[in-house]
Order: structure tokens, then C-alpha cells, then sequence
């Protein structure tokens, strides 16, 4: 438990909290990514429209691919989520853009995240300025600062430090 509190900068009582609701949850200890998408569609769409985007992030927590998270994993994930700062979520948010795991967003990448974010939040406008390779385009033509057509995480984490407002860019409607 005193690891988990330095670990996280949870408090106990927030620890036992959690360890509460996952083993609520996943009463085996483990929490796969078909339980992940429930949880989220009871907390935020109550639709198919969460299993696409719950890849992304569920993949970003599953450091060794093992398809499921101990409590650990997934407290730390967590700790990590919410309490870490700018840079540290940042750096979270590119991990979980980078789909192929070589250490770069490629266009592809961006447009299919980009196509999840809409499906999740229900955007249907695709068209002109919301298609989405459009517009991952344009997100890259404001991040790529070496002009290679792959995203950095330092290109990453320098565009979005240097101006929030890029998130809109992801989905109109978030």
C-alpha cells in the first residue's frame, strides 16, 4: 500500500476505493478490454460507439499487450491519467495516438483516431472541413515541424503546450 501511495500520490483511502470498485468490477483480478468497454459505456455512451475509441485508451494501459490489467496496472494507469502534469498526460495522450508503437503518429494513425473520437462523440458531419484525413492533415501541417509526415513526441508535446486549443481540431463537438 505505501508503494501504491508513492507510486500514485493516492491516498489510502482513495486506494482502497479503487481496489473496492475493481475487484467490483473484475472479481478474477483482471480487467480486459471487452470489461473496460462496458464500464465506459455505462459511465459515458450507452452504445456501440465506445469500443472503437476504448481500443485506443485500453491499448495505452496495456503496457505488456497481455490483453488484461492486474489492479496495479490499471492504478497506475489511472494515477497517471489524472494526476500527472501537462507534459505527463501529453506524453500518455501521444502513447495512446501511437497505435503501431514505433514512437511516431502517422498520418493513418491520426484519421483513424480521429474517425473513433467522431464516432464517439456522434458526429456525423464528415464532409469538407470534419473529413477526417482533412483534418488530420491539417492537425500534421501544425504539428509536423520537421516536415516528415510523422509525428515526434517532442513535436507532439511542443504543439499542444504551445496551443490547447488544437483538441478541437480532433473532434468539433468534445
Amino acid at each position: 500500500l505505501a508503494i501504491l501511495e508513492e507510486a500514485t500520490k493516492f491516498s489510502e483511502k482513495d486506494i482502497q476505493a479503487w481496489h473496492a470498485g475493481f475487484f467490483r468490477d473484475c472479481p478474477d483480478g483482471q480487467l480486459t478490454k471487452e470489461i473496460f468497454i462496458r464500464i465506459f459505456k455505462r459511465f459515458y455512451v450507452h452504445d456501440n460507439r465506445a469500443a472503437c475509441f476504448c481500443k485506443y485508451v485500453f491499448g495505452m494501459f496495456d503496457k505488456d499487450n497481455s490483453g488484461a490489467l492486474n489492479f496495479v496496472e490499471f492504478l497506475l494507469a489511472i494515477s497517471s491519467k489524472t494526476q500527472g502534469d501537462l507534459e505527463k498526460r501529453l506524453e500518455l495522450a501521444f502513447d495512446m495516438y501511437d497505435v503501431s508503437g514505433n514512437g511516431e503518429i502517422e498520418l493513418e494513425e491520426l484519421t483513424n483516431l480521429i474517425i473513433s473520437m467522431y464516432d464517439l462523440v456522434g458526429e456525423t458531419n464528415r464532409k469538407d472541413d470534419n473529413d477526417p484525413k482533412s483534418r488530420a492533415i491539417e492537425i500534421f501541417k501544425k504539428l509536423d515541424i520537421n516536415n516528415d509526415k510523422k509525428l515526434s513526441k517532442e513535436e507532439f508535446i511542443k504543439a499542444w503546450e504551445d496551443n490547447p486549443d488544437l483538441v478541437h481540431m480532433l473532434a468539433p463537438q468534445m
